[in-house]
């Protein structure tokens, strides 16, 4: 919940990874929470963001140990 409230925010913000992306109209990130964090799991999601529709579009949860 903590991550898509921050995206609600700010969809790219600093602790975002850039990922390679095939759309030259939007961008790939990556977010990556520690075990620490998350209680348990490392959890990264992996999501695009279009800024002429202002939208993130969440691509990926991975859940590790």
């Amino acid at each position: 919940m903590s991550v898509r409230a921050s995206l609600e925010e700010d969809p790219t913000p600093d602790h975002a990874r850039g990922l390679p992306d095939a759309d030259p109209r939007s961008e790939s990130y990556a977010i990556e929470l520690l075990p620490e964090h998350t209680g348990g799991r490392g959890i990264t999601v992996v999501y695009r963001h279009d800024q002429a529709l202002d939208a993130v579009l969440i691509l990926w949860i991975i859940a590790g140990p």
